[in-house]
């Protein structure tokens, strides 16, 4: 009975994914990460963060996977599989890089961890802004 209900009410699920993604974002990027930095020192900082940024693209990454293996299972065409497509490709990509970015801070190669720093950010707000869209087109 709930799989059949998943599988009827995908674009509710969809939604859902979307949500959970663009909510792990918003809170990870504008109150976690600004905020450790004015409770801990900045070696506590960074450490934590260091932790903190393989696990939050490894979420994102598992919500976009389910939803696009829900949209492919789905037969659902368009945007949505696209989008669930570019968000895990873009979530891997990340975190994929984040060692790099931590060698280039550990080594002051300061241009170079800028220059990455903002690809991922790049990455990570069309993340956000592609599954905030699915509000507005569902």
């Amino acid at each position: 009975m709930f799989y059949v209900y998943l599988f009827e009410n995908f674009d509710s699920i969809a939604a859902f994914l979307s949500g959970l993604i663009s909510g792990i974002i918003m809170l990870q990027s504008f109150v976690i990460a600004p905020t450790v930095f004015n409770v801990f020192s900045e070696t506590e900082a960074r450490a934590f963060l260091r932790s903190i940024f393989p696990k939050f693209f490894l979420c994102i990454g598992l919500f976009s996977l389910t939803s696009l293996c829900f949209s492919l299972i789905t037969k659902l065409e368009g945007w949505i599989t696209v989008l669930g497509g570019f968000s895990l490709a873009a979530a891997t990509t990340s975190y994929l890089l984040v060692p790099t970015l931590n060698r280039f801070r550990d080594t002051d190669e300061t241009t170079m961890f800028k220059i990455l720093h903002t690809f991922i950010v790049i990455l990570t707000l069309a993340i956000l802004i592609g599954n905030c869209l699915v509000i507005f087109l569902h």
